[in-house]
């Protein structure tokens, strides 16, 4: 019986069903006789719903007689099947018990990503601003002073701009010069 018990948890918890019925011992040996029996136990990736697992608790692990020395004796494979049976209501434990803190993270992850979306929206317009403030800038330097920032091409001023230099690095040298008196 320890034999048929033990395949008829694996079974349940395979299918992740709770059984309207007794599980008859022909349905569980024609379950475990398919080609992909093993394959389906040794990859069995699948969280078990709250049901199953508690269907598997108050049928089998509470049974005093469902322990693994018992499985042990009756059969070879009985034994490990019936780890395998205990450790996917643990993992159905664990999970249930992680699933308010794995909600938690999830709901961080997405702030984090929207907030860098923010930061990257909000830097890219500070750098357009700034952009517009610079250009803004040299055009109130240009009337203001009345600077002409193309230097002619066999000159020196008196700022230390080599000849033929033009545009921004002009404007800064000048910029830097006059704040200096």
């Amino acid at each position: 019986p320890i034999v048929k018990r033990v395949l008829e948890g694996v079974m349940i918890l395979l299918e992740d069903r709770v059984p309207q019925e007794a599980v008859k011992w022909k349905e569980v040996k024609q379950h475990c006789r398919g080609n992909d029996f093993v394959p389906r136990v040794r990859d069995f990736e699948g969280a078990i719903s709250v049901e199953t697992s508690k269907y598997v608790v108050d049928h089998f692990i509470k049974d005093p007689k469902f322990t693994l020395q018992n499985a042990n004796k009756a059969s070879v494979a009985a034994g490990p099947l019936f780890e395998w049976i205990e450790a996917q209501v643990r993992c159905c434990d664990v999970i249930r018990d992680l699933a308010p803190t794995l909600a938690k993270l999830e709901a961080m992850d997405k702030l984090v990503k929207d907030n860098e979306a923010k930061t990257k929206a909000l830097r890219d317009e500070q750098d357009g601003l700034f952009s517009s403030l610079q250009a803004e800038t040299r055009k109130y330097q240009e009337v203001a002073f009345g600077i002409d920032f193309t230097m002619p091409p066999t000159t020196q001023d008196g700022f230390g701009i080599e000849a033929g230099t033009s545009g921004p690095f002009v404007l800064d040298r000048v910029s830097a010069t006059l704040q200096q008196h």
